[in-house]
């Protein structure tokens, strides 16, 4: 339980400096920061909630807790201690006690003024978003560069790119788009009896509940505006649109004929950098390729799985093959449930079709394992698929060479224990010790 005399940011202040290790950072949400994950290494994956003192690593489904937690984790992380509760929640109680009384109610007034700040809008059930979503689909368009980008060099046909509803992000008017698809999807409604004049809707009034929209002064409502880019709908088990992804054009190359460092080619369509914004907290992020029957819920027999839509949506076209995708090898906190609802619904068997780096890649490699043992957990059997050919995902395989090119490996919970778990888990082991070691000789 939450002390009353202090909140996570006193927490945050005890732990600065190995929080700005991890690039701690303000979001435009002011109940929230975002720093690096000490564990899975992810940018700016965990989340620290200062209304409600709790921290999560969107990657990581073990990483999570309250404010004694994140004390706990820090201090082996930055010190090398190992603290219990007990031990951590009296040694945050000494440090607040010795400070001046001046600091203290600084602490107490922030934390009083948290837990009475208005409250985020609760986001939008999913049947509403796949209202809002395919209106948004109908109003956009697919520009020329990324039709070519999806036809000629991802080599997707033209019935598929219509099915799919690929758009292309909107670079002008966005309030015109983003309205116009709230207003004419059905899926909310005005006040004052209909009217729109005050353009206040309801859901919308104060904050977005979609993630990609946003509230302005006036009551209207804006849709994002990002760089150019992919819009892929992330779809979930009935065919519902849940969220999109964006993949970004590839940036132009300098001068020596590189492209730029640091440079994304994946994000959500979120808004969460608005103020009345939305992040998309909330949304199933797992990926569908087939869509299941609301009233005779039977899934297929064999189900594959990858890491991104576009993967998915690209393989399963070429290979026949149904798939789900994850959003991230590491981003795995809803595939337990996913696995359960799948196995109770007629799935025998889980492809797991992760990209060729799990070879080279120890974060590769460790999802690739957690990936497999969930499956095997949930009581499905497992065909891991590996390839010899020189492409590293499942889609541009597929492309290349077909289904043929593929091998794939049982796995059942015996070969698992016996055999397969522990010879991927040494090739995690000595991929890990390789990195360090370049890392340290890097730093000679």
């Amino acid at each position: 339980m939450r002390p009353k005399k202090y909140g996570i940011d006193f927490v945050i202040s005890v732990n600065r400096t190995t929080l700005d290790s991890l690039n701690l950072k303000k979001t435009a949400n002011k109940t929230e920061m975002t720093c690096n994950c000490w564990i899975c290494g992810g940018n700016e994956k965990v989340g620290i909630n200062l209304e409600k003192g709790v921290y999560n690593c969107v990657r990581c489904a073990n990483n999570s807790g309250n404010m004694i937690d994140l004390h706990i984790a820090l201090q082996k992380y930055g010190n090398d201690r190992d603290l219990d509760r007990t031990a951590a929640e009296a040694e945050l109680n000494k440090i607040f006690d010795s400070l001046p009384d001046e600091q203290k109610k600084n602490y107490m007034d922030s934390l009083e003024a948290i837990i009475n700040a208005p409250k985020s809008a609760s986001i939008l059930p999913i049947e509403k978003r796949d209202k809002i979503y395919s209106r948004q689909i109908e109003l956009l368009t697919l520009s020329d560069v990324d039709y070519s980008e999806l036809k000629n060099r991802r080599k997707i046909p033209d019935s598929v790119i219509a099915e799919k509803g690929y758009r292309t992000t909107p670079v002008m008017c966005e309030e015109f788009i983003g309205e116009k698809a709230v207003l004419t999807s059905g899926a909310v409604r005005c006040e004052n009896n209909g009217d729109p004049s005050p353009y206040y809707y309801h859901r919308f009034k104060d904050r977005s509940p979609l993630p990609g929209y946003y509230t302005l002064p006036d009551g209207h409502i804006a849709m994002v505006s990002r760089r150019p880019a992919i819009m892929i709908p992330v779809r979930w088990r009935h065919g519902e649109i849940s969220l999109f992804q964006l993949r970004y054009r590839d940036p132009p190359k300098d001068t020596a004929g590189e492209q730029q460092k640091g440079f994304r080619k994946y994000a959500w369509f979120t808004s969460g950098d608005k103020e009345t914004g939305c992040q998309i907290t909330g949304c199933e992020v797992i990926h569908h390729t087939f869509s299941v029957d609301k009233q005779n819920e039977i899934t297929p027999k064999e189900v594959a799985i990858t890491e991104g839509p576009l993967k998915a949506d690209i393989a399963s076209c070429y290979w026949k093959m149904p798939f789900i995708a994850v959003a991230g090898i590491n981003n795995l906190c809803q595939l337990p449930e996913e696995y359960t609802w799948l196995k109770e619904h007629g799935t025998e068997v889980i492809k797991v079709c992760i990209d060729k780096d799990w070879l080279i890649n120890p974060n590769v490699c460790k999802g690739t394992i957690d990936i497999i043992q969930m499956a095997l957990d949930s009581h499905m059997e497992v065909d891991f698929c590996v390839w010899n050919e020189d492409r590293k995902g499942i889609d541009d395989l597929l492309v290349d060479y077909g289904p043929d090119s593929i091998i794939c490996k049982h796995i059942n919970n015996d070969i698992w224990s016996t055999k397969a778990k522990s010879w991927l888990s040494d090739i995690c082991q000595h991929l890990k010790a390789k990195q360090k070691t370049e890392k340290q000789e890097k730093e000679l």
